[in-house]
């Protein structure tokens, strides 16, 4: 089953948690702390919901670029079971996190947001032993995964031995089937939930498509 990661981006530690309860009560298990969260109220925030809601994955988007090592020691302590690093790094950053996470008993997702030749990033990624993998357009990007060129550079990092592909930007229960044919283990969906005029009848939507799903199967049903 696909599981769908819901990336919590507010700007408090009120709204943050009313998010997350939302989430949590309709069945979300992947809960993510946000950059633009854990910039505006810290990482205290990933301490709380970890002690909220204990059997969910916690995940702390760090958007590391430097200080891999330490970035992933301090999500750790605060709670997080997967820190967001940024493939854009270098590969040295990317190693020392890695290095950290293994030794905290975390896991890192890579981030391909920004780079410009995704394919072959995620391929020396990999090759570095990470496999989780973020196909990630960032909201103030100005492309669609439905276009040509990042449809094909989708299929390409999706076609790759042993990736475990996450799928995001723009996604919500109306768009998902208009995204191209990739498998995928998880989607995160930011937006689509929080700004959604109905927030727990979306989740709902996103977790019935996610059911019918498999990570050997295709996301979109068609175009």
């Amino acid at each position: 089953m696909v599981h769908i990661q819901y990336a919590i981006d507010v700007f408090t530690e009120e709204q943050a948690l009313s998010s997350a309860a939302l989430a949590a009560e309709s069945g979300i298990r992947c809960l993510e702390a946000g950059h633009v969260l854990v910039k505006a109220v810290g990482l205290g925030i990933v301490t709380e919901l970890r002690s909220r809601y204990p059997d969910a994955e916690i995940i702390a988007d760090m958007k590391t670029m430097d200080m891999g090592r330490d970035e992933v020691a301090v999500a750790a302590d605060a709670g997080a079971d997967l820190v967001i690093v940024c493939a854009a790094a270098s590969d040295g950053v990317l190693l020392a996190a890695h290095k950290e996470a293994r030794s905290r008993g975390v896991d890192l997702l890579v981030s391909l947001m920004g780079v410009k030749d995704r394919v072959n990033r995620a391929r020396a990624v990999l090759d570095l032993g990470l496999n989780r993998i973020i196909a990630h357009r960032g909201i103030d990007d100005d492309f669609l995964w439905t276009d040509p060129g990042p449809r094909q550079q989708l299929a390409e990092i999706a076609a790759l031995p042993d990736i475990e592909l996450a799928l995001a930007g723009g996604i919500n229960a109306r768009t998902l089937r208009e995204f191209p044919d990739v498998a995928a283990e998880r989607l995160i969906v930011g937006r689509g939930i929080t700004d959604s005029s109905d927030p727990k009848a979306e989740i709902q939507a996103l977790l019935d498509a996610a059911r019918h799903r498999h990570t050997s199967s295709a996301i979109g049903v068609s175009e």
